[in-house]
C-alpha cells in the first residue's frame, strides 16, 4: 500500500486509536464515579452497570430462537466508521470472536466451538470452494414473515 491510500489507511487507524483512548478514558472515569475504581479492577457485575451506563441501554437478555422483540445487540456489521466508542468495542468484539481465525482472532476456534460451527479446516479450504455451509442453515418450519417482519408491510408499487 502507497500513496493516498497508505495515507488514507493511515488516518483510519490514528482516528480508531483516538476514539479507543478516548472511549477507555471515559470508561475508567464512570468505573471510578460509579464504583470508586478503574473498570479492570471491577467485578463482573460492576463492570455491566458501567457498560448499562455507557451505552445509555439496558443489559440485552438471552437471545434465543424464539425471541420476538426486535435485536440489535447481536447484529454483526463490518464497518466500523462513525459509531460510538462503546458500538465499535461491541463490533471489535464480536469480530475478533466468531471471525475465521486466519484474520488473528477466533484463537482456537473458541468463537465457533460456542455456537457448534466446526468451519473450515483451513484458508485453501474457503478460498478454493471446496467448504460449505449449507448443512448450518436453519431447516426448520418458519416464515418469512416472522424472520423478516418489514415484509409484513404492504408497499405499494409503481407500475
Amino acid at each position: 500500500m502507497a500513496g493516498k491510500a497508505a495515507d488514507a489507511w493511515r488516518a483510519r487507524q490514528f482516528k480508531m486509536q483516538e476514539l479507543y483512548r478516548q472511549g477507555i478514558k471515559e470508561l475508567d472515569a464512570l468505573s471510578e464515579r460509579l464504583f470508586g475504581g478503574n473498570f479492570v479492577d471491577l467485578i463482573d457485575d460492576q463492570q455491566d452497570q458501567v457498560f448499562v451506563e455507557l451505552s445509555g441501554a439496558p443489559k440485552p437478555t438471552r437471545v434465543t430462537h424464539g425471541t420476538k422483540e426486535p435485536i440489535t445487540t447481536f447484529l454483526q456489521g463490518v464497518f466500523d466508521e462513525d459509531l460510538s466508542f462503546f458500538d465499535t468495542l461491541c463490533l471489535h468484539t464480536r469480530q475478533g470472536f466468531y471471525c475465521d481465525p486466519v484474520y488473528g482472532g477466533n484463537k482456537d476456534r473458541m468463537g465457533w466451538k460456542t455456537i457448534g460451527f466446526p468451519g473450515p479446516k483451513s484458508l485453501k479450504d474457503t478460498m478454493d470452494g471446496t467448504y460449505d455451509t449449507t448443512e448450518y442453515f436453519y431447516d426448520g418450519d418458519y416464515d418469512w414473515n416472522d424472520l423478516i417482519p418489514h415484509l409484513q408491510q404492504s408497499v405499494p408499487r409503481d407500475s
